[in-house]
């Protein structure tokens, strides 16, 4: 509860800026309840600067320590000292212009020095009422169209070259193994794709940063920073370089060397911004709104009962999908040609996705090119949500009267065995032993037999 750590100033001063009823500061309870409300919020946030409302943006919903807030107020912190002589100041700065005005939960964590023990926290329910982190927004009815070239060359350069002279594969590279699109070591996923987006963006920021020995920035704090400003985007707006400038200025850069201009580009580049041309000048916004393809016949095409993929326009979301229910096959150039690359659905891995996959629009449009797959599909479809498969667990069947007797009187009161109708009971592997050596006991054999 907040107020384990709020004193009666404390309340007093924060029931005055969320414009809480008079006595909310003499009781805890009433004061908790009206603090996890929003009343007064847009009053309080109104009073806060331009750059507290950004910071306070920037911060998302993140728990954060003292010095989080070094950025925000530089003249409040000492360079040198204990942590306390450092942040000391800036405590109170931020308990008097963040805390006391309603904006944000504290709590203590375990740690050396009592200083060190705070956290804060903007409360999910306010986030919604931080303005955006940009000076101004330009409301645009157009399309973006795809410029995520680093993003998209990385996809398809396994193409590029084949055999002896491929290049050596780093930890994220694609290719395609066993029949797996993989990237690394792992079958393609974008989570893996987005730490790799992550790590271009920050070295192309911060190109200096491998040669500091006295400065690495988080591998994550650039993307997080932007995906959490993308975030507070309706479809249809953008922003300039000059309107993204201030919360860029909140990022780490200890040589204030870090350009707005670099940043939005790399962002282009690496699929994080969409770039859009209105009247003469550039915008950026949501990467995930640049339209690719607008259906599958424009990135794939039929081959008997596969499909060749275009990595050029594969949406990287439907690229995610395919991994995850195709074969994934390359083919040898011919001559000058290029070499292809061939998807084959696979029933058994269909088979095993949940059933708002098998209804999306590829998975329909793929089964719907092909007699052969669409009764493969059909069959899959039939049968789903009835067949249960268990790879942990062992059926036995007990046809004799008197085992199945023992064997009930024996096990009846053991919550890893069940007994099922017509003569079935039901046990995890690691109870094969026990029961195989009791029956063995009661002068019975077992006889075993593969489900496959």
């Amino acid at each position: 509860m907040i107020t384990d750590y709020l004193n009666a100033t404390d309340m007093k001063h924060i029931c005055q800026a969320r414009k809480f009823d008079a006595k909310c500061a003499k009781s805890k309870d009433v004061f908790e309840t009206s603090f996890s409300s929003t009343q007064g919020l847009p009053d309080a946030i109104e009073t806060l600067t331009d750059r507290e409302r950004i910071f306070l943006s920037y911060m998302g919903d993140k728990m954060v320590d003292v010095s989080f807030f070094a950025p925000l107020y530089p003249d409040e912190v000492d360079r040198y000292g204990t942590y306390t002589q450092c942040y000391g100041t800036l405590f109170k700065k931020i308990w008097a212009n963040l805390v006391r005005k309603g904006l944000l939960s504290v709590t203590q964590r375990y740690a050396d020095t009592n200083l060190e023990r705070w956290r804060f926290k903007v409360p999910s329910l306010y986030q919604s009422f931080i303005p955006a982190p940009f000076r101004t927004l330009t409301e645009i009815n157009e399309t973006p169209l795809p410029a995520d070239n680093s993003l998209r060359q990385h996809i398809t350069e396994m193409f590029i070259t084949q055999g002896s002279s491929a290049p050596k594969l780093g930890s994220y590279s694609l290719r395609v193994s066993d029949n797996i699109l993989k990237i690394g070591k792992e079958r393609f996923n974008l989570s893996i794709l987005n730490k790799w987006q992550r790590r271009q963006i920050n070295q192309v920021c911060y190109p200096q940063f491998h040669r500091r020995l006295n400065f690495e920035p988080e591998s994550d704090v650039m993307f997080d920073v932007l995906t959490t400003a993308l975030e507070q985007l309706k479809p249809g707006q953008f922003f300039g370089e000059r309107d993204i400038s201030p919360l860029i200025h909140f990022l780490p850069d200890p040589k204030r060397e870090l350009k707005t201009s670099v940043v939005c580009q790399a962002a282009v580049d690496f699929g994080l911004f969409s770039k859009i041309y209105h009247n003469n000048k550039v915008f950026y916004g949501r990467g995930h709104d640049v339209v690719y393809a607008h259906t599958p016949d424009q990135f794939l095409i039929l081959d008997k009962d596969a499909f060749i993929i275009d990595m050029t326009k594969v949406p990287y979301q439907m690229l995610e999908t395919l991994a995850s229910i195709c074969h994934f096959k390359t083919q040898k150039a011919k001559g000058d040609q290029p070499r292809k690359l061939i998807v084959v659905p696979d029933m058994i891995r269909l088979a095993k996705q949940d059933l708002s996959l098998l209804e999306s629009p590829l998975v329909k449009w793929m089964c719907d090119q092909s007699t052969s797959l669409k009764q493969s599909f059909d069959r899959i479809m039939e049968k789903h949500g009835r067949i249960l498969l268990h790879k942990n667990l062992l059926i036995a069947k007990v046809s004799d009267l008197r085992l199945k007797a023992q064997c009930i009187k024996k096990f009846e009161h053991d919550e890893q065995v069940k007994f099922l109708a017509n003569d079935y009971m039901v046990f995890p592997k690691s109870k094969l032993s026990v029961v195989q050596k009791f029956v063995e006991k009661a002068g019975y054999a077992v006889k075993e037999q593969s489900g496959s």
